[in-house]
């Protein structure tokens, strides 16, 4: 407890350890740490952050209710409330009672002397729960953090040489030719860049690695992969499948005479 509490009267300390006595016998506090891990993972997403924000405020003016039950004196809870909440920031160790963002929806719910009923708790615990599943579900499908659906199973298949016995090359469908960088223009290098590429059953290539390179000062080298990633292929086959194929490229650069 904060050194605060020590110079409250009694009937206000006793309405503070009433309330944070009842979140331990509720077992509220490893919920508490399940929603701010919700919150830390989903940090980006502003329902994440509305819907625990609501949790933690209905969790908090239900115990707010139970306070006022076993205590003789609301005003002396109510009193405790604001003094906290005028007394600056609380230490990072504070209490849940400390905890001053719904201050004024809590007072305002006591001093309505509004009684909600149990059935109705319920229903809206697990309408909450079933609202934030269903977001975190949302955002998982939306901003997926491994591979696109259906590209890890792509990805998972086996590469197949592309000399290996049975096995149909790709074709190119489409080839996007690579530019020269002024620098490799003024030096005038020309010559060949060998690289080797895995060609998708999408017919997009990837892993692309030089294995001769030509040019890695005036930029050559990192122009010819990029060219190369936008080329289109269609896909290898082995046994009349399409299947990713491991094929090398090679990609000449010539100045004009």
């Amino acid at each position: 407890m904060p050194e605060g509490f020590f110079a409250m009267d009694p009937s206000a300390q006793r309405a503070v350890a009433c309330h944070e006595l009842l979140h331990v016998a509720r077992r509220d506090w490893p919920w508490i740490l399940v929603e701010e891990v919700a919150r830390a993972l989903f940090w980006f997403h502003p329902a994440v952050w509305w819907l625990v924000e609501r949790i933690q405020e209905s969790r908090e003016q239900l115990v707010d209710r139970l306070v006022i039950a076993r205590i003789p004196s609301k005003r002396a809870y109510m009193t405790a409330l604001l003094a906290f909440a005028d007394g600056g920031r609380p230490p990072a160790a504070a209490t849940a009672l400390l905890r001053n963002r719904h201050l004024r929806s809590r007072l305002r719910k006591l001093a309505k002397e509004s009684a909600m009923s149990r059935k109705r708790l319920v229903w809206t615990a697990v309408v909450l729960v079933c609202v934030m599943g269903g977001a975190i579900a949302g955002t998982v499908v939306a901003l997926p953090l491994g591979w696109p659906i259906g590209g890890a199973a792509a990805h998972a298949q086996e590469v197949v040489d592309g000399k290996a016995p049975g096995v149909t090359l790709p074709k190119v469908v489409s080839e996007v030719k690579a530019q020269y960088t002024p620098e490799a223009m003024q030096a005038r290098i020309e010559g060949t860049l060998i690289m080797t590429a895995v060609v998708r059953t999408d017919g997009t290539p990837d892993d692309i690695e030089i294995t001769k390179s030509l040019d890695t000062e005036y930029g050559l080298d990192n122009q010819g992969v990029a060219a190369l990633r936008q080329w289109r292929f269609e896909p290898g086959l082995k046994d009349g499948k399409p299947v990713p194929v491991r094929v090398t490229v090679e990609m000449r650069f010539t100045l004009r005479k």
